[in-house]
C-alpha cells in the first residue's frame, strides 16, 4: 500500500505533500477540519439523511423565514445573514435547534478516514464542526491521547494533542457560531481560541481539509489570521481536498498565501472527496521516518574487536568507520548514558593503538587521533594521561607550523597500494578544522591538570597564528568558553568577569549564550543569567520551528539543557523547589529523542553519592605454582569509579551546569563524590572542584593527613602562594561577589591544613594575610579563620612564636562583632601557647 500510494501522487503536488509530511513527523503540523469532512462519516442506516452543505443550510434558513423554499426569484447571497434573520425572528434557541435538527450527528459513526486522520501526530486538531465525530473517533485511536476542548476556559488545563471545537459542540455547548454577529464578535468573545490558532500557525504548518473555497468558516478564519499577522508575514497554509475551484478562486486564494493541493489530479479519484483525502492521509503515513538515530552508533565488528596485526589496514578501516559514525551523529549535546556506554565499549581498546613511533602515510595519524579524540569527548572523558597529550602535541607539530597548516603534498611521498587514504578529503582546510578541536582538547587537559603555562602557550598560538581562518563560529564560542573556564579554575573572579565581557554575544548560537549565562549565575549575577537563558530558550525554539526534527536532535537537546539551567537559576524565586512541572509537557516530548538531562543527573547521583569502591593500582594474582605471582597495573581508563567521576565533571562543563549558585546547591553531592575518585589522578582538578562546591566540610576529602604526608614542602609552598594571592584579590574587591564569598569560606580551611608542613617564608605570608583579614571590613564572609590562626600558631617553634609577638600586637582586638565573628576572629595571642619559662629563652625580639 505504501508504494502504491506514492506512485499515485503526481509531481505537481508531491513537493507540497513531502513538506507537510516532514513537518508532521517532526512534530510541527496542525490541521483544521471543516464541515465537508463530516460527509465522509459512516451512516447507521440506508435511509440516513446526509450532512448539509452551506447552500442546503441557507435553503433551510430561507424556508424558515419565508415559509417557502428559495426559487429563481428568491436567491440569497449570505448564509450568515439569513442566520441572523432566523435569530431575530424566532430567537436564538430556535436557531440552535434548527442546526441540531438538520445536522444528523448521531445518525453517523466515524469512518476509517476519521480514525486515520487522528492516528497521525498532529500537534492540534482544530474543527469548526458542531458534530461529535472526531471525539468519538478518538476511541479507536491507540497511537496518542487527545484532550477535547469544547470551551475557551478548558484551554488552560489542556495538553497537546487536542481536538479544539472552535464553533461550539453538540449537544449543547453554545453558542453555535453561525450568524454574522457571531463572527463579528468572535475575535473578542473567543480571543483564546483565535490566539491559539494564530500561535499554532506561527509554530506549525497548518493544513485545512473539509473546506470549500467559498466556505464562510474558511474565509473568516483566513481573514482573522491575516488581520493579526499581516498579509506579508502570514505563513503558508495548505488547503487539501478535491477542490473544484475556478481559476479566479484559485488566484484569489494564492494571493492570500493559501497553497492549494487538489487531490483530484491523482489517478482513480473520479471526483470522490473520500478517495482524495484517503490518498492524502495514506501518503502522510507512508512518509513516516522509520530510520531514527536513537540507537546511534551503528554496530561494527571492527570497532568492537581488539586491535591485532596488519596495523595500517586496521587503522584505515577503523578511521572510515569512525568517520561515518561521526557524520551520522544525531547532534546530542551530551550522548545519552546507554549510547555513551556502547560508544566507550567500541573505543577503549584503541586508545593506545598507535604511538609516535608509527609511520603512517598521508595524514592518517592526524585523522586517527582526531576521530579518537572526538569519541573520547562524546564518552565524556578528558585525555586520560599526559602521554596522550604529548602524543597529540607531536601530531599537531607535524601538521601545523608556527603560523600555518603545512602543504599536504609534502606528506604524500609514499602511500601503499592497500591504503584508502587518497579517497579522504585531506586538504589544508580539512586539516585545519581537525587541528582546532585537538588544540581545544589539549587546552582543557592542561587547564584541568593545572599546567597553566602549557595552556597559555596554545592560547597564544591560536591568537597569533593564521589558524583563525579555520575557526567556525562554534569554535570561537568554544574558545571563549575555555578561556572563561581557565579564569574560573584559577579562581580569579576579576579575570573571569573580564573574559565573560570579552565574549561577544551571538544569538545564532543560543546554547553557548546559555553556557555564558551559567557562568554568570555561578558568580552571583543571577538576574542577568536568567534574562539570557530565557532569551536563549526563545531563540532555540525559534530555530526549531525552522528546522524539522528528523535525525538531528541538536536543537531539542539544547532546548532540554537550557530548560534545566533556567529552572535552577529560577530556584531562589521558587523557594528552592525545582518545579519540573513547569515544563512537564515539553519534557515528555523531548524524552522521546533521549534528551533528558534530569535523568542523566539522577544516574550520576546514584553512582557518585555512594562510597567509592577503591581498587588498588596494582593487583597481585596468585598463580598455580606455589610462591609465584603476577602483578597487574591498573590505569585510569580501567578505574570505573574514576571514569564516572570524570564523566560527571565533563558533563557539567559540556552543558554549562555549575555546582552551585547563590542559595542553591545543584550538583553538590555528586561533585563531592568525584573528589575521592579522581584526587589521585587529577589533584588540581579536585582542588578546584572542592573550592567551587563551597563547603568547608569537603576540605578533608583532599587536604587530609594522608595527602600532606605525600606532598613535599615545595609543592605546598606553591599552593599557599596561589591561595594567598586569591584571598588578597578578594580583599581588593570593593563589592564582594558571591563567588568571592565562596572562596573566603573554603580557602582559609585549606590553608589551615597546608600551614602544618610549609616553609617559614610561607608562614610569614599567612601571618600578613591574617592581619589583612583581621583589619578588613569583609570579616563576615570568612570561615575557617580560627582554625587557620590556631594551626598556624601551633606550627611555629617556641622561638618563632616569641619573635612574632611584636607583629601580633598589630592585630586589632575583637570589638563590635557578632558572636559568630568573635569566635572566628579570636585574637592570635589566645593560641600563642607561651609560658614564663619560654620568655626567658627569648633571644632577639623582631623590631
Amino acid at each position: 500500500m505504501k508504494n502504491d500510494t506514492v506512485t499515485m501522487i503526481p509531481n505537481s503536488i508531491s513537493p507540497y505533500l513531502n513538506e507537510i509530511a516532514e513537518r508532521l513527523w517532526s512534530g510541527h503540523a496542525a490541521i483544521m477540519v471543516g464541515a465537508g469532512f463530516s460527509k465522509n462519516a459512516s451512516p447507521n442506516g440506508t435511509s440516513t439523511r446526509g450532512f448539509p452543505d452551506w447552500q442546503q443550510l441557507g435553503d433551510l434558513f430561507y424556508e424558515k423565514i419565508n415559509g417557502t423554499k428559495p426559487d429563481n426569484k428568491g436567491k440569497y447571497l449570505n448564509v450568515l445573514k439569513l442566520a441572523d434573520e432566523v435569530q431575530a425572528a424566532f430567537g436564538r434557541p430556535a436557531l440552535d435547534q434548527s442546526l441540531r435538527d438538520v445536522i444528523p450527528d448521531y445518525e453517523y459513526e466515524p469512518s476509517p478516514l476519521h480514525v486515520k486522520l487522528l492516528d497521525l501526530p498532529w500537534t492540534d486538531v482544530f474543527t469548526t464542526n458542531y458534530d461529535t465525530l472526531l471525539e468519538r473517533a478518538c476511541i479507536s485511536v491507540s497511537s496518542q491521547k487527545y484532550d477535547v476542548v469544547i470551551n475557551k476556559e478548558d484551554l488552560v488545563y489542556s495538553e497537546k494533542p487536542r481536538i479544539i471545537k472552535l464553533h461550539g459542540s453538540f449537544p449543547s455547548e453554545r453558542p453555535f457560531i453561525i450568524t454574522e454577529e457571531d463572527y463579528r464578535r468572535y475575535p473578542k468573545d473567543f480571543a483564546p481560541f483565535v490566539n491559539t490558532v494564530q500561535q499554532s500557525l506561527l509554530e506549525n504548518t497548518l493544513c485545512l481539509i473539509g473546506f470549500s473555497g467559498d466556505d464562510p468558516n474558511f474565509l473568516q478564519w483566513i481573514g482573522w489570521i491575516r488581520d493579526n499577522l499581516g498579509s506579508e508575514n502570514s505563513p503558508k497554509i495548505y488547503l487539501i481536498g478535491v477542490l473544484n475551484l475556478s481559476s479566479a478562486q484559485k488566484k484569489l486564494l494564492e494571493q492570500r498565501n493559501i497553497v492549494l493541493i487538489d487531490m483530484a489530479v491523482c489517478s482513480n479519484i473520479d471526483g470522490s472527496h473520500y478517495k482524495g483525502l484517503k490518498i492524502f492521509l495514506d501518503y502522510l503515513l507512508s512518509r513516516k521516518k522509520e530510520d531514527n538515530r536513537l540507537d546511534w552508533p551503528e554496530n561494527s565488528e571492527l570497532s568492537q574487536s581488539v586491535p591485532q596485526k596488519e596495523k595500517l589496514i586496521q587503522i584505515e578501516g577503523i578511521v572510515q568507520i569512525w568517520r561515518k559514525q561521526r557524520l551520522t551523529y544525531p547532534g546530542w549535546v551530551s550522548v545519552p548514558e546507554d549510547r555513551r556506554s556502547f560508544l566507550w565499549a567500541n573505543t577503549r581498546n584503541w586508545i593506545e593503538f598507535i604511538t609516535s613511533e608509527d609511520k603512517l602515510p598521508g595524514c592518517l595519524d592526524l585523522e586517527f587521533v582526531y576521530e579518537l579524540n572526538w569519541r573520547l569527548e562524546k564518552c565524556l572523558l578528558p585525555l586520560l594521561s599526559i602521554q596522550q597529550a604529548e602524543f597529540i602535541e607531536i601530531i599537531l607539530k607535524k601538521y601545523w607550523t608556527q603560523s600555518e597548516i603545512i602543504n599536504l603534498n609534502e606528506l604524500r611521498d609514499h602511500v601503499p597500494p592497500s591504503s584508502n587514504i587518497n579517497s579522504i578529503e585531506t586538504d589544508k582546510n580539512t586539516m585545519g578544522k581537525m587541528c582546532i578541536p585537538l588544540m581545544l582538547s589539549l587546552m582543557r587537559f592542561y587547564r584541568t591538570e593545572g599546567l597553566q603555562e602549557k595552556w597559555k602557550e596554545i592560547n597564544r598560538k591560536i591568537a597569533d597564528s593564521n589558524l583563525s581562518k579555520y575557526l567556525t563560529a562554534e569554535h570561537k564560542a568554544s574558545l571563549y568558553y575555555e578561556r572563561s573556564l581557565f579564569a574560573l579554575f584559577r579562581l580569579d573572579i576579576l579575570e573571569l568577569k573580564q573574559k565573560i565581557e570579552e565574549w561577544p554575544s551571538n544569538e545564532s548560537l543560543p546554547f553557548f549564550e546559555a553556557k555564558r549565562a551559567a557562568l554568570l549565575a555561578e558568580i552571583g549575577e543571577v538576574n542577568t543569567a536568567e534574562f539570557i537563558l530565557e532569551k536563549s530558550l526563545k531563540n532555540v525554539r525559534a530555530l526549531l520551528n525552522l528546522k524539522p526534527i528528523t535525525t538531528d536532535y541538536s536543537l531539542v537537546s539544547q532546548e532540554a539543557i537550557i530548560m534545566l539551567l533556567l529552572q535552577y537559576v529560577q530556584l531562589p524565586k521558587s523557594f528552592g523547589n525545582a518545579d519540573q512541572n513547569k515544563f512537564s509537557e515539553r519534557w515528555n516530548v523531548l524524552k522521546q529523542y533521549k534528551c533528558d538531562p534530569w535523568n542523566e543527573l539522577k544516574l550520576f547521583a546514584s553512582a557518585l553519592e555512594r562510597a567509592p569502591i577503591i581498587k588498588p593500582s596494582v593487583t597481585i594474582k596468585q598463580e598455580f605454582d606455589i610462591g609465584r605471582t603476577t602483578p597487574t597495573n591498573h590505569f585510569v581508563n580501567e578505574d570505573s569509579e574514576a571514569l564516572i567521576a570524570y564523566r560527571f565533571l565533563i558533563f557539567c562543563e559540556d552543558i554549562g551546569l555549575p555546582f552551585r549558585i547563590p542559595n542553591v546547591d545543584i550538583g553538590k553531592k555528586s561533585a563531592e563524590g568525584t573528589l575521592l575518585r579522581i584526587s589521585q589522578y587529577s589533584p588540581f582538578w579536585s582542588m578546584v572542584t572542592l573550592v567551587r562546591i563551597g563547603d568547608q566540610k569537603t576540605v578533608d576529602y583532599i587536604f587530609n593527613r594522608e595527602y600532606l604526608a605525600k606532598i613535599d614542602e615545595i609543592a605546598i609552598d606553591e599552593l599557599i602562594t596561589e591561595y594567598v594571592e586569591i584571598l588578597n584579590k578578594v580583599q581588593d574587591e570593593r563589592q564582594i561577589s558571591n563567588f568571592s564569598a565562596v572562596l573566603a569560606k573554603v580557602i582559609p580551611e585549606i590553608l589551615s591544613r597546608l600551614c602544618c608542613k610549609c616553609s617559614t617564608k610561607s608562614k610569614d605570608k599567612l601571618i600578613k594575610l591574617l592581619l589583612r583579614i583581621y583589619e578588613s571590613d569583609h570579616k563576615r564572609i570568612y570561615s575557617g579563620i580560627q582554625n587557620l590562626t590556631k594551626r598556624l600558631m601551633n606550627s611555629f617553634t617556641i622561638q618563632q612564636r616569641l619573635n612574632l609577638i611584636p607583629m601580633l600586637l598589630d592585630f586589632p582586638l575583637p570589638a563590635s562583632l557578632s558572636p559568630r565573628d568573635e569566635f572566628e576572629f579570636a585574637h592570635p595571642f589566645q593560641f600563642l601557647d607561651i609560658d614564663t619559662e619560654d620568655i626567658k629563652t627569648w633571644d632577639k625580639p623582631i623590631i
